[in-house]
């Protein structure tokens, strides 16, 4: 039997919340003139906050996976990859494309299925990809393994330099928010893959993680700022150099607030989940939800539509407050996520959609 990591559980539940709530935001990126109020500023704040989520996936690897596949060989490194991430990508890039043909309208080809798998990966499928990339490069790595800590840490810093300053040439220069090619998603990433690994021998103070803490909620406050003068611009007819394509840069996941911000909650929570005690049935309960979760990540796009459209979800059909549509509708994606996720594992056949053996 698998032996669980309460604390990493956990971070993989506030991950996959994350990913929800992000694809949740109607609030504030559908209506472009609907800018202020208590409602308004509640969802950026916590929309700006939930920007780690992917960089918590990544980080979560780093800790549980790298360690496996950097002293695998080639040939089981690639079987793992093939179980675990491409027959769910082929499968569900595949689906996606006929979704959007049910829902929107928008034609899927044969071509247009070749091309989410090798050049733009459908939505947030992009995850599966940039992981393949990860896991195949991770026996190149091995020589990282022999590196002291004070050499790994300053290594992985250089990165997410390096990171930072590609994806402000992308953003700045060429007005890209990524490599036109999917196959080089991984790149950037390795910093905080590296980072997962490293931090596991990262200990604190509990005083020092609640400051991190605190550091990263005023990071996140500065950052939903930026974002609230943004769009009094676009409304006004007017642009800012960090906001020149339609992605908004202080939300990009290697600007330098978005690294800061997840650096400082992956170290503060990972310290104070690691002292949390609580009962073993909330453990257990925990467990199935954070084992549960590759599968939510991957159906709750389809979920997010089907909420929308028989739920009333959708932000030109909710007829009750704001604030309380929101948090409604993400409970209502969380559940019913995680109720066809654990269905579909637990199914002979389906069960290799959402990678399981």
């Amino acid at each position: 039997m698998e032996k669980r990591t309460l604390s990493y559980d956990i971070l993989r539940i506030i991950a996959i919340l994350g990913v929800i709530i992000s694809h949740s935001d109607e609030i504030t990126t559908s209506v472009t003139n609907y800018v202020g109020g208590a409602t308004w500023w509640m969802v950026v704040f916590i929309d700006t906050l939930f920007r780690i989520s992917v960089p918590f996936f990544v980080l979560l690897s780093g800790a549980l996976a790298f360690p496996k596949v950097v002293n695998s060989s080639y040939a089981q490194v690639w079987q793992r990859i093939l179980h675990r991430l491409l027959i769910p990508f082929v499968f569900w890039t595949a689906f996606y494309g006929w979704w959007q043909w049910r829902w929107k309208g928008i034609a899927f080809t044969f071509a247009s299925f070749i091309d989410n798998l090798f050049f733009s990966p459908s939505g947030f499928l992009y995850f599966i990809v940039l992981v393949i990339g990860l896991y195949a490069i991770s026996p190149c790595l091995k020589p990282f393994l022999t590196f002291s800590n004070k050499q790994k840490t300053r290594l992985v810093f250089c990165l997410f330099l390096a990171a930072s300053l590609y994806s402000t040439l992308l953003y700045f220069l060429l007005d890209k928010s990524e490599p036109g090619f999917s196959l080089l998603l991984f790149l950037p990433y390795t910093n905080y893959y590296l980072f997962g690994y490293i931090s596991q021998n990262i200990k604190l103070k509990t005083k020092t993680a609640w400051g991190l803490l605190g550091i990263a909620l005023v990071i996140v406050l500065l950052n939903s700022i930026f974002f609230y003068i943004t769009l009094k611009h676009f409304n006004s007819g007017q642009t800012i150099f960090w906001a020149k394509t339609s992605g908004y840069y202080f939300w990009n996941t290697f600007s330098l607030p978005i690294i800061a911000t997840t650096i400082l909650f992956w170290l503060g929570l990972k310290q104070l989940l690691e002292n949390l005690v609580i009962k073993v049935f909330i453990k257990n309960i925990l467990a199935e939800i954070s084992k549960a979760s590759y599968g939510m990540y991957l159906i709750h796009g389809a979920v997010i539509t089907l909420v929308d459209h028989y739920g009333h979800m959708a932000i030109h059909l909710i007829k009750q407050a704001l604030y309380f549509a929101y948090f409604k509708k993400i409970l209502m994606v969380f559940i019913l996520s995680y109720i066809l996720a654990a269905i579909l594992k637990r199914l002979p056949v389906a069960r290799l959609i959402v990678g399981e053996k």
